[in-house]
């Protein structure tokens, strides 16, 4: 079961998710609510000295955009609900050993 989407479990998941992709401790991923009616949007900025690790991995498993010149990334109720479940339905360590798989073509 995922939690409640709000924009504090959003930034715990994504802190979640930037401790195991990077080793750094992520301070700084900050999250804005935009309010609309049904569902809300999210509004997170990402440091950008580990942004290009989080985004590319959060872009292995929810369908997300990234702006290339390093703004905001807008995230949809069901992103948001995506990233939730990315960062909790494994432990920390599985976390870790996926972010460190290369992709080679």
């Amino acid at each position: 079961m995922v939690p409640t989407v709000t924009a504090a479990a959003l930034r715990m998941a994504l802190e979640r998710i930037t401790e195991a992709a990077t080793e750094a401790v992520p301070a700084s991923i900050r999250v804005a609510t935009a309010a609309l009616d049904p569902r809300p949007l999210y509004v997170v900025s990402i440091p950008l000295e580990f942004r290009a690790e989080v985004c590319h991995y959060l872009a292995l498993y929810v369908d997300l955009s990234f702006p290339p010149d390093g703004g905001p990334v807008i995230v949809t109720f069901d992103q948001a609900r995506a990233v939730m479940e990315l960062a909790y339905r494994t432990s920390t360590s599985d976390l870790a050993s996926s972010s460190t798989t290369v992709v080679t073509n």
